[in-house]
């Protein structure tokens, strides 16, 4: 267990929160010192992201609500807590946004670092191949020079964007317990429709993974299907 105190705020630290992103890193077919490499880049990246979508919650609760704000890194993804805190519906819609918000301001902001040090072109072909996995180099000889002679900043910069575009958006779909459920939550009232509408949603997304964003997330969704499922029996998350 690691703990530590940042900008006020408590954090912790689970073990098994290092098993995901070692995981999505390809620790499992590893078999050489630049594969580890790659696969401790997409640890750190991982847990930077996460920190920094969790403070993004914590810092926008102490300003809406106040209370006494910590955060937990745990095996799934992680948590920020107000504890004592009181909010308005706009405070929550606040501290809830202010995560994925977090997300997408450090997608903008590595791009913004790609543009300085490359160039905006060689940034917006960074951006399209790890978004859209298009890797095409012909039209930007930095960029494949970069490749070359930097890969694990590559790598770096290439977790950075997929993890906080696509995670921050998957993340506001609207499925409890994630963001977009939780924002969903607070516009409709009757708990048993909010679980059907995570429920479908969770569903479809676990299919649709299954040929697009692999099999973790195919997992993940199917798990979040079958949470929402026994909420809905169970009247969960009131």
């Amino acid at each position: 267990m690691i703990r530590f105190t940042l900008f006020g705020v408590p954090v912790e630290i689970q073990p098994w929160f290092w098993l995901l992103p070692a995981l999505i890193g390809g620790a499992i077919g590893a078999d050489s010192r630049q594969a580890m490499l790659t696969v401790l880049i997409c640890m750190a990246v991982v847990f930077i992201s996460i920190l920094v979508h969790e403070f993004g919650h914590a810092l926008a609760g102490r300003r809406a609500g106040g209370g006494r704000q910590r955060i937990v890194l745990h095996a799934f993804g992680g948590l920020a807590y107000n504890e004592g805190g009181r909010f308005t519906r706009n405070g929550h819609l606040s501290r809830i946004a202010w995560g994925p918000g977090a997300g997408f301001l450090l997608f903008l902001a590595t791009v913004l670092v790609l543009a300085i040090f490359l160039s905006p072109q060689d940034a917006r072909a960074m951006a399209r191949a790890s978004l859209f996995g298009k890797m095409s180099f012909t039209d930007t000889l930095h960029l494949m020079t970069f490749y070359r002679e930097h890969p694990f900043l590559f790598s770096t910069a290439h977790y950075f964007l997929f993890i906080n575009f696509w995670w921050t958006l998957i993340n506001l779909l609207p499925v409890m317990p994630l963001d977009g459920g939780q924002i969903t939550g607070l516009f409709v009232e009757n708990r048993r429709k909010l679980h059907q509408i995570g429920l479908v949603t969770a569903l479809i997304v676990a299919l649709i993974s299954l040929f697009t964003f692999g099999q973790l997330t195919a997992i993940l969704f199917g798990f979040l299907a079958w949470q929402n499922f026994q909420a809905m029996r169970e009247n969960r998350w009131q």
